[in-house]
């Protein structure tokens, strides 16, 4: 019985001999060498006292009738590892989308004996006119703006098993000024009291008083037939997330989804989102 009980001893004490590291270490009491935060901290690619030149490209995403390419760079300085400022221009480059095209070149078609509903007039037949549609477009030209950035997320990521890349996931949030070129809506032909668009004169003998323009006419629907432009500067605010990529300690890439609020503009405000992406250099 006495062994028995000896021996039972001995391997009690051997069993928490054994556990009692584990236990330690599950409970936070117990850290190898190298354990710490400072290893995951070090960072590959620091930015803090750094600063930034970035060159920037993109476009604009929800614009019903303009496309808008976006070039233009900025700076950037960060004075820790997650928060840092900024400035940009950006230049906007802007052609008419198809849309735009069709609406000033729309169809009064009364009889319905025309097949297309814009065009050039070489279709219009019978009492078939212009009837252009001119709605409100705002063609943005310049960004000015500057943000502060804020990086809560740094870390590194195995592209296709070969290689590693390190990033930044951030937020950015700032504001400016915002020129850009305005056509308001017209519901009259211009320069005259003539509707573009509406209901015909029942009686086919009577052309006086019916909307839309003459195919001879051609400096009252088109291009030649809008609205006079205005200049407008608006304050501007903007809201980004986005994510840069490490190549070198001085060379990264980026790329952006960003939001432009433009205050005080007739309707109020005018929003659109851009995608952009960007190279630049850490010195």
């Amino acid at each position: 019985m006495i062994k028995r009980g000896v021996k039972g001893i001995a391997l009690t004490a051997l069993f928490l001999a054994g556990v009692t590291p584990v236990f330690a270490a599950t409970s936070g009491e117990y850290q190898r060498a190298g354990d710490g935060t400072e290893v995951v901290l070090r960072k590959t690619y620091p930015k803090k006292s750094r600063i930034e030149i970035e060159g920037t490209g993109g476009l604009v995403l929800n614009q019903s009738y303009t496309n808008t390419m976006l070039f233009g760079a900025g700076v950037n300085y960060f004075w820790s590892e997650e928060w840092g400022v900024g400035v940009e221009a950006m230049m906007a480059s802007n052609t008419d989308k198809s849309e735009r095209e069709c609406l000033e070149n729309f169809y009064n078609d009364p009889e319905n004996v025309v097949s297309a509903e814009c065009g050039d007039g070489s279709d219009l037949t019978g009492r078939a006119n212009f009837g252009p549609a001119y709605v409100p477009v705002r063609q943005t030209n310049t960004l000015l703006g500057a943000h502060a950035i804020w990086n809560p997320v740094y870390g590194k990521q195995i592209i296709l098993l070969r290689a590693v890349t390190h990033f930044d996931l951030y937020i950015l949030a700032g504001g400016g000024l915002a020129m850009s070129t305005f056509w308001k809506q017209q519901t009259q032909l211009r320069g005259t009291s003539r509707s573009n668009r509406g209901t015909f004169n029942a009686d086919t003998t009577v052309a006086t008083g019916n909307p839309g323009a003459a195919v001879s006419e051609n400096g009252l629907y088109g291009k030649e037939g809008r609205p006079d432009p205005e200049s407008l500067t608006s304050i501007q605010g903007t809201f980004a997330v986005g994510q840069k990529y490490h190549f070198t300690k001085n060379l990264h890439a980026r790329i952006e989804l960003r939001d432009y609020l433009l205050l005080g503009t007739a309707s109020g405000f005018d929003n659109f989102f851009a995608l952009t992406g960007g190279l630049g250099f850490r010195f």
